[in-house]
């Protein structure tokens, strides 16, 4: 009885304190000034603290849960099953598996945090616990046999005070959700045939996710799908998680590298046609911007606290403030490097971060398909200027090994990189970052700018993209929220591949929950 009063003492004065906070202004707001926001992060923090967790009226070992098919939150029953010095893991009641929990746990205390709190920065403590929470659990994804399933997520909503964001419910915490279903049956798969931990990688993958948002939060940006996902599907290769390919002993994302290349079932075009600005989550769109996001940190440095420096600072932010939210940061980020001995390569001393993007990008799509590209005949700027450096771009940043044993065609390989498509057009209409692979005369195709590129290989192969990184459409306009709110769907039918990360599809909701509720949660500047 005691220990109730005393919960329901410290609950009124926090509620004060909220109050308080909310009305001088000192919450969470997307106007405020970053240094601010830095400080209501904190803030935050206190008023969670002091508060508790409402995660299912306080039910020791209940926790909400987002359903991804509905949108909406309900409790999950579980127990502790293992414990580490940052890390409790809860599972379901009613479900089993065959993970050995206080294993995943000490691996989580031993590898996968410190890597990442290396790579990525330090994880946040809202809560004030020192760790964080992994809830197993038979995710609700809409998955039927055979069908995409869902094998983990973040969810953002769960940094906020819980009622704050309309229905769905928070836990005040730092979590995970890992599924425990049909990723358990991969996971038996992928041991069986010598492959990394599925359940560990996806829980690498989901932590950089984690790790990542607060750093969202206090800059008011949600970061590009392409370099928030492409970063996590590093993560699981810097954990040494990614799936092992055939062809080599290095951990690498098999299913990511198969797609790129063409050679498997789902993706028998390859990434030709693919834009990694416009996300679709489909495989594609991961196999392109996991291998481009792998060349760009496999050229950061040439030691692990090399390439570990720049990944922090792209999610952290540079000396300068500067976050990769999206590609022209990413730049600036990349500039940053020392010794720049690949960054000399492709900035010239007037050069812009668009340019920079187009030399990057054109010497890894180059060198993916085995192109042999000089200054003077294989890579132009809108089809005229000739794309200068680029050959020392091609030796001064190189594919990291593990991308050429898995990518690079050899004598072996009878079907080409992301295969031509005969008779190519001769014009093109193409989105900022898509890339197309065709065959035929280039002589007359139809450039919109010098920000179209051409890399040619010979005189009827070559490689087509458009290297704008200013916008992410083909239109430009302005859209109002208006009632009522229609939510995002997530759907898994139709997808070409079996694991989905769902954090494109929960920023979305995420997003429009907030901007509907703004004038209900954040107080006036």
């Amino acid at each position: 009885m005691k220990q109730k009063v005393l919960k329901s003492i410290i609950r009124f004065f926090a509620a004060l304190l909220l109050i308080s906070l909310m009305s001088s202004g000192c919450i969470y707001s997307p106007s405020n000034t970053k240094s601010s926001k830095s400080d209501n992060l904190i803030l935050l923090a206190l008023v969670l603290y002091l508060s508790g967790s409402n995660s299912c009226n306080n039910n020791a070992g209940s926790f909400w849960a987002r359903n991804v098919t509905t949108n909406k939150s309900y409790c999950v029953s579980a127990t502790k099953v293992a414990t580490g010095s940052s890390i409790d893991i809860y599972l379901e009641n009613g479900l089993s598996t065959s993970l050995n929990y206080q294993t995943v746990a000490t691996t989580f205390d031993n590898q996968i945090g410190p890597i990442e709190k290396l790579a990525f920065g330090p994880v946040s403590d809202i809560n004030k616990d020192g760790k964080i929470t992994a809830l197993i659990l038979d995710i609700k994804d809409g998955a039927t046999s055979g069908s995409s399933f869902v094998a983990g997520f973040f969810d953002p909503v769960n940094f906020y005070q819980d009622g704050s964001i309309g229905s769905l419910r928070s836990n005040q915490r730092e979590m995970l959700y890992m599924d425990g279903k049909e990723l358990m049956n991969l996971r038996t798969s992928d041991l069986a045939n010598g492959k990394p931990d599925t359940f560990l990688s996806t829980m690498a993958h989901e932590f950089q996710h984690l790790t990542r948002f607060q750093y969202e939060l206090i800059a008011d940006a949600t970061d590009d799908t392409w370099i928030n996902e492409g970063t996590s599907e590093v993560a699981s290769d810097l954990t040494g998680y990614g799936n092992a390919s055939t062809s080599s002993s290095v951990q690498q994302q098999t299913a990511r590298i198969s797609c790129y290349t063409g050679s498997s079932s789902g993706c028998s075009t390859g990434i030709s046609g693919t834009s990694i600005f416009n996300w679709s989550n489909s495989l594609k769109n991961y196999a392109l911007a996991y291998t481009f996001m792998k060349y760009i940190v496999g050229n950061s440095g040439s030691t692990a606290t090399a390439r570990y420096a720049f990944t922090k600072n792209s999610v952290v932010g540079t000396s300068a403030g500067i976050r990769a939210s999206t590609a022209s940061n990413l730049m600036d980020v990349f500039k940053s490097i020392t010794p720049p001995t690949c960054t000399q390569a492709v900035i010239n001393p007037s050069s812009s971060n668009q340019d920079m993007f187009k030399r990057m990008y054109a010497s890894f799509l180059g060198q993916t398909a085995s192109y042999t590209l000089t200054d003077s005949s294989n890579v132009f700027f809108g089809n005229t200027t000739a794309l200068s450096n680029i050959n020392t771009a091609q030796v001064n940043c190189p594919l990291p090994t593990d991308l050429t044993n898995a990518v690079s065609p050899n004598v072996s390989i009878t079907s080409p990189l992301f295969p031509t498509s005969n008779n190519g057009p001769a014009s093109f209409s193409i989105a900022p970052s898509q890339m197309a692979r065709v065959s035929g005369n280039t002589t007359g195709v139809t450039t919109p700018g010098a920000d179209f590129v051409v890399i040619k290989n010979g005189a009827t192969d070559y490689i087509l993209f458009n290297g704008s990184i200013t916008s992410t459409s083909n239109q430009t306009g302005t859209a109002s929220l208006l009632e009522p709110i229609v939510l995002p769907q997530f759907d898994l039918s139709g997808t070409d591949y079996g694991i989905a990360c769902p954090l494109d599809h929960i920023n979305q909701v995420h997003k429009i929950q907030l901007q509907t509720l703004r004038p209900k949660i954040y107080s006036a500047d």
